[in-house]
């Protein structure tokens, strides 16, 4: 009789608690460092893929004002687990070290999981403890979210016979608050390529600076202005300048925007060019007017993410002079351990204005050093991972840099 009675215990604690193993656990998260997370977090078993998880972890990030990110992490229970979800959220600033960053993330996670394992015998191996803290200091902010950054990089190589050089720098100055969006980039770019074995060399430079304004009407309305001016001579402009007033309309509220956008917008405004060169239609400077019209989805779910967009526009003198321009980029979780990675863009190209009049050289065909006239581009990627196996992936062994 004793030995049934604890036999029905048994059952009923397993019932009542679940089972004894550990949490199954994924994490999807392909900028974290997993083998961090898996040494700091032993108390779930890390499984491959999420159909096989019984809790499913989802991080993704947002650029806050100050140059920094908001993490947010979203919690999604299943099997036994079904309908338990969280979702947990952190900010870290643009000055945070990558050693910090990934111990803020492991607490966040340990606390989000602490939920699920609270539902579980495991939980009677768990003890938690209050760190007090000390009293709230306020703090002004002498910047005002004013952030200013600056950059640059060289690359140099070269053989016998080939020499090669390229100099960029930017600046970037932005301020981002809850109502208003102000940001201006100044970038300059310098390339030489000189093959002595066929006697081309060639020189290029580049610049441009822009300034975007915007400011947030509701949670669905934004209107703004971009602006801007730079110089090309793969494009034939010495000076080009422009201006261009916008307004924008998002289906789903700007506060959903980590898991969904659908943002529709629409601008007008004008451009002057002076060219280097003559153009093909005879012009060495001009003041056109444009409008344009996109359309941009983005989705981020347990099943993967889509990104596309599509943008059409004309100038207002000609009609005719368009160009319509698409983008879109897919990764699917498509069967259990099999993705599939999908990217493109194709352009319809009617507006080509500034070409120069007359014809290329050899070395400018060659090199590539002019744009050429043509009536569309396009680029595609196509890729597939498959993993199968073990279903738990708990070690953490960084030989090799494995």
């Amino acid at each position: 009789m004793k030995k049934v009675l604890s036999i029905v215990i048994v059952l009923c604690a397993v019932i009542v608690f679940g089972s004894t193993e550990k949490l199954r656990f994924f994490i999807d998260c392909r900028f974290c460092d997993m083998n961090y997370i898996r040494s700091e977090i032993t108390f779930v078993d890390y499984v491959i893929e999420r159909q096989s998880a019984d809790v499913f972890l989802m991080i993704k990030t947002q650029t806050t004002g100050g140059g920094g990110e908001k993490y947010i992490l979203e919690f999604t229970g299943r099997n036994s687990f079904e309908g338990i979800d969280e979702i947990l959220e952190f900010n870290i600033s643009g000055d945070e070290t990558r050693d910090l960053v990934r111990q803020r993330t492991v607490n966040h996670i340990k606390m989000g999981l602490i939920r699920y394992v609270a539902r579980t015998p495991l939980s009677e191996s768990f003890s938690i403890r209050y760190i007090e803290q000390a009293k709230e200091i306020r703090t002004t902010d002498e910047w005002n979210s004013w952030v200013f950054s600056i950059g640059g990089n060289g690359y140099f190589n070269g053989n016998a016979g080939y020499d090669s050089r390229n100099v960029n720098g930017i600046l970037n100055i932005r301020r981002i608050t809850e109502d208003w969006i102000f940001r201006t980039t100044y970038f300059y770019s310098h390339n030489f390529s000189d093959n002595k074995r066929y006697g081309y060399a060639s020189t290029s430079e580049s610049q441009r600076s822009d300034v975007t304004v915007v400011k947030s009407l509701t949670d669905h309305w934004s209107a703004g202005m971009i602006s801007g001016w730079n110089n090309s001579e793969f494009s034939n402009r010495k000076n080009y300048f422009y201006i261009y007033p916008r307004i924008e309309y998002n289906i789903f509220p700007y506060s959903e925007s980590t898991s969904r956008q659908l943002r529709i917008m629409y601008g007008i405004g004008a451009n002057y060019t002076e060219y280097y060169q003559t153009t093909i239609y005879d012009k060495d400077e001009e003041l056109r007017y444009k409008q344009s019209l996109e359309a941009a989805l983005s989705i981020t779910k347990q099943w993967g993410n889509i990104y596309c967009s599509v943008t059409g526009s004309n100038f207002i003198h000609d009609l005719k002079k368009k160009r319509f321009d698409s983008y879109a980029q897919i990764s699917l979780r498509i069967a259990k351990g099999l993705s599939l990675n999908l990217s493109g863009g194709y352009s319809m190209i009617h507006d080509q204005i500034g070409l120069p009049k007359g014809n290329f050289s050899d070395e400018d065909i060659l090199l590539h050093k002019r744009e050429m006239a043509t009536s569309y581009s396009y680029w595609s990627s196509v890729g597939f991972s498959y993993t199968f196996g073990s279903i738990y992936n708990n070690v953490v062994n960084p030989r090799f840099g494995n």
